[in-house]
């Protein structure tokens, strides 16, 4: 394995490392909600195959491991705007605590922004298909 190709790969690993522990973390807690424990199982296995691709050598491994953190904090950065309205619909005693969490949620979506960020760079960077 040439230097390339380890370099990228251990980028990939730190990247999806990253999500799956925070999303395992979520998928183990049995106080957790059944939504949002299906949501960290597909989380999972994003992550798992976009390891599992890169490895591979597939051409999907860049879609997956870019796509899937961008995907994340696009949906985290965006409550903002469906936060309140579930709030409202599922008759919170506090709908204003929707808008505090909201933000709450606005701040943890650069992690995946960042992580996408940095993944595409290292694809850029590191071109191994040549």
């Amino acid at each position: 394995m040439d230097a390339g190709r380890a370099g990228r790969l251990a980028l990939v690993m730190i990247s999806d490392g990253t999500l799956l522990l925070f999303a395992g973390k979520e998928l183990l807690d049995p106080s957790e909600g059944l939504l949002l424990r299906a949501f960290a199982l597909a989380v999972c296995a994003g992550a798992l195959a976009g390891i599992a691709c890169e490895t591979g050598k597939y051409k999907a491994a860049r879609k997956f491991n870019v796509g899937l953190p961008a995907v994340l904090g696009t949906i985290l950065a965006s409550s903002f705007i469906w936060l309140p309205i579930l709030a409202k619909i599922q008759h919170w005693e506090h709908p204003g605590d929707a808008r505090e969490g909201a933000g709450y949620l606005f701040v943890f979506s650069l992690l995946p922004f960042f992580l996408a960020c940095i993944t595409e760079l290292g694809y850029r960077l590191i071109d191994i298909e040549s």
